[in-house]
């Protein structure tokens, strides 16, 4: 099995795959951080020099490589979820989980790095959390999808994780109850 963090730039995937991953018993892999390695360039550098189509092809890929292998919490890149088919791909393949944060933090979280990011550049105070505000009425329908919703401020840690390892039971007996009527040709 297969658990997705999906949710907006700087709400804190990254942060919670490293410490979902171990009450879990999987690995963990961001996949940022793993184009970086492939490519070695940064995101942010990437995405200046080849484009956003071009970027997100690349992304597309690396999430092909690593998306059979089980027992992994992989952090996506903000955007995956939304280009082409990818959330539908999410759904099928694993266990997704919307980290949803609120707007304040995450403008205080992006006003810190918007000098790294060249999608960010130049954008303060009121342009930044317009910015902010846009994006998510553009993301947020997509993200909605997810099968669970992981909001700090409303669900502690514990909870998530019992609620991951709930629905992975549950996913598990299904696709054993599925496999065993397939085998058997019913």
């Amino acid at each position: 099995m297969r658990v997705y963090l999906i949710g907006f730039k700087c709400s804190g995937k990254t942060t919670l795959g490293k410490m979902l991953a171990p009450a879990l018993g999987f690995g963990f892999v961001d996949l940022d951080d793993l184009i970086e390695q492939k490519y070695c360039k940064t995101v942010p550098d990437l995405f200046t020099t080849i484009g956003e189509s071009d970027f997100r092809t690349i992304e597309h890929d690396t999430f092909k490589e690593i998306s059979s292998n089980d027992n992994l919490v992989i952090a996506t890149g903000g955007g995956f979820p939304r280009w082409q088919d990818n959330m539908e791909l999410l759904i099928k393949t694993g266990l997704t989980v919307y980290i949803q944060e609120k707007n304040q933090i995450l403008f205080e979280r992006m006003n810190r790095i918007s000098v790294q990011r060249p999608i960010l550049k130049g954008m303060r105070d009121e342009t930044l959390m317009d910015y902010i505000i846009s994006l998510k009425s553009n993301y947020e329908n997509v993200y909605n999808k997810a099968v669970i919703t992981y909001n700090i401020h409303n669900m502690s840690f514990i909870d998530l994780v019992e609620r991951i390892n709930a629905v992975l039971y549950i996913q598990g007996n299904i696709r054993r109850f599925n496999s065993k009527y397939k085998v058997n040709g019913i």
